[in-house]
Order: C-alpha cells, then sequence, then structure tokens
C-alpha cells in the first residue's frame, strides 16, 4: 500500500503516460487486495483474494514485455479474479 501510494505521488504524478499510471495503480490495488484478504475474514473463507495479487504482478510483468501495461495489468487482475473463484476456499 506504501508503494502503491509513493508511486502514485512520485511516479505517475503527472498523468501523462498510461502505463506509469497503471503499473503504480496496479501496485496500489495488489496491496489493496492483500490488506482486506489479511483483516477481513469474510472474504478470506470463500475467496482466495490472494491470487488477484498475484495475477496483477504477472499481468504487470507480461505488459512490461509486451509493451502494453494497461492490457497487462487488466488481463492480470482478470485472470487473478478468476483464480480467486476457482480455486479459493469453498463454504461446507
Amino acid at each position: 500500500m506504501a508503494a502503491g501510494c509513493i508511486g502514485i505521488l512520485t511516479v505517475a504524478d503527472d498523468f501523462d503516460h498510461t502505463g506509469e499510471l497503471f503499473s503504480v495503480a496496479g501496485i496500489l490495488v495488489a496491496g489493496l487486495v492483500l490488506l482486506i484478504d489479511g483483516l477481513n475474514v469474510f472474504f478470506s473463507r470463500r475467496l482466495a483474494l490472494h491470487w488477484v495479487a498475484i495475477g496483477i504482478g504477472v499481468g504487470e510483468v507480461v505488459g512490461a514485455i509486451a509493451g502494453s501495461l494497461p492490457t497487462g495489468v487488466s488481463g492480470g487482475a482478470l485472470l487473478g479474479t478468476f483464480g480467486a473463484a476457482l480455486f479459493g476456499p469453498r463454504r461446507r
């Protein structure tokens, strides 16, 4: 969370490059998801939210390699959401 906030204030402060904004926002969202997963028992029992953070991280790497961070971060978040739904703990 702190790295994402610092990144928004320093790296993506001019909002000129969309790649910078998506990269730093992806870090911020991944930190927020992990914080919610750690603090809220309701969500952690029903979904494996760490998959969303993993998907965003992998999406950032793939997006940087491909040269399109918005596509990489969005696709990674989508795949992470599917992973959280598929591999998450189930209610008994």
